[in-house]
Formats: structure tokens, sequence, C-alpha cells
């Protein structure tokens, strides 16, 4: 058991590393992406003009998806209270399942 517990961690971390990695060269794509973003606009606009309007596309663009991300985080249930709601559910469970069962069964015999 402990062998197979040490090969999943292994493989594990091997799969995360190599996540961690494509995350890391999608930054860097995006960093390019916003280069070629200037160039584009550089065209028909200054270079300080095609840096303003870039970097105001992607504030807009941050904003929105903050006010998204904020929302739904204003949405979700605490951790305490989500934890009493599973453990109240849980006894619930116990005390209708098991400990009432035994009560509502009928007698055989006679």
């Amino acid at each position: 058991m402990s062998r197979d517990l040490g090969e999943w961690g292994k493989r594990f971390g091997i799969a995360l590393l190599l996540l961690l990695g494509a995350l890391a060269l999608g930054f860097w794509l995006l960093a390019l992406l916003v280069a070629l973003l200037v160039a584009l606009l550089a065209i028909w606009l200054p270079v300080w003009g095609a840096t303003l309007a870039t970097a105001g596309i992607l504030l807009l663009v941050i904003g929105g998806l903050g006010l998204v991300g904020w929302k739904r985080m204003q949405a979700l249930e605490g951790p305490l209270e989500r934890v009493r709601r599973r453990w109240r559910d849980h006894v619930d469970w116990w005390q209708e399942r098991v400990f009432d069962s035994g009560a509502e069964e009928p007698d055989d015999e006679e």
C-alpha cells in the first residue's frame, strides 16, 4: 500500500509540474499576443497611443473578469456554514435511516 501511494504521489507531482510548465508558457504567450496587438495598432497610431489603447483594453477585460469573479465569490457559501450544513445533513441521515429504522419494522413473530 505504501509503495502504491508513493507511486501515485510521484505521478501526481510530475503531472503538476507539467501543468505548471504549461501555465508558465501560456503566460509568456499572452505577453507575446499583447506585444502583437501593440505592434498592429502601431500601424495606425503612434507607439505610445497603441500601447495606451492596449492597456485600456486590458484594463477593461481585467475589470470585467474581476467583477464577475467578485460577484461569484460573494454568492458562495462560507466554509464554516457549509461544514455545519453538511454535518446537519449527515446527522439527519443517520437519525432517519439508522436509528429510526428499528422502530418502524413490523414484527413477524406471532
